[in-house]
């Protein structure tokens, strides 16, 4: 309806044919029968541009992944570091961002690829995993899903059985999932209920690897205490028989050197008493002998 839109796309789709003859256009001739074009239609146009960078535009929209920001007002007055919750949920609710939240909130917000709902949740049910892999099997997400649904997602009846933890479409859909061709789809609660059970099984998790670092920690530093005490001890009992021998071989030097000088002094002491005695036996006996003769 759009006379603008409508040569955009006449543009878009090519050169039309001559009107009136039904046939494509004769180009003129010039001298030596040679066609001459003229150079105003060799040019490209404003339309042609336009519409080979719409064109453009829209491929490298497509290849990308757009985020749309909304900006909000904090206040009124436009002031800094002044934050008016009223005014921040009148422009949620007029822009229509709360509405939008509730809706995609009843629908199914949270939206996993086949691989990433089994790296996401294989912890909750590793065994099953690895059995389907041992086995090659390639329904591995849905297998996970359905033991997801009987574990942590089926609520008891008044019979005591499992309420949705069936393996029709219906009981998926009963608990807030659905499991697509690429993807798998689940609504709040189940998206709630599985963050919860993850949560708590990797804090059981993380609680335990750190008793069992803070534990090799602890080990290894009674391991190096135990170590040092007794390079320690050694050490100081290797300086304690030192010294105990160093004073046993000063003892026995010092009872050496007595027993050398006592002994030398005895011989001194002996030999001086037998000089003496001989001494006086030569001179008594002497002065005998002269008296007698």
């Amino acid at each position: 309806s759009c006379p603008f839109v409508r040569i955009l796309a006449v543009g878009m789709a090519g050169p039309s044919p001559q009107r009136g003859g039904g046939g494509p256009p004769t180009p003129p001739r010039g001298r030596g029968g040679v066609s001459r074009v003229s150079s105003s239609l060799l040019r490209p146009t404003v339309g042609a541009q336009f519409s080979k960078q719409l064109v453009t535009l829209r491929e490298r929209v497509e290849r990308t992944t757009p985020h749309y920001i909304r900006c909000l007002k904090t206040n009124d007055d436009i002031l800094p570091n002044t934050f008016r919750p009223n005014v921040i949920v009148d422009q949620l609710r007029s822009g229509g961002v709360l509405e939008a939240v509730r809706v995609s909130r009843v629908g199914y917000p949270q939206r996993y690829p086949h691989g990433d709902f089994v790296g996401r949740y294989r912890c909750l049910a590793a065994r099953t995993v690895d059995d389907a892999r041992k086995l090659r099997r390639k329904n591995v997400c849905e297998l996970l899903v359905r033991t997801l649904v009987r574990r942590f997602l089926s609520e008891p009846s008044a019979t005591g059985s499992p309420r949705g933890g069936s393996d029709s479409g219906d009981g998926l859909l009963s608990v807030g999932v659905q499991i697509g061709q690429s993807k798998v789809f689940l609504q709040r609660r189940a998206f709630t209920k599985l963050e919860d059970a993850r949560s708590a099984l990797m804090e059981r998790a993380a609680v335990r690897i750190q008793a069992t670092v803070r534990a090799f920690q602890c080990r290894t530093e009674y391991e190096i205490a135990l170590a040092s005490i007794i390079v320690m001890q050694c050490s100081i009992r290797r300086m304690l028989a030192c010294r105990y021998v160093l004073a046993v071989r000063v003892h026995r030097s010092a009872e050496r050197i007595q027993a050398t000088f006592r002994r030398f002094s005895a011989e001194t002491w002996f030999d001086a008493t037998v000089f003496v005695a001989r001494w006086v036996q030569k001179l008594y006996r002497g002065r005998g002998a002269r008296i007698l003769f």
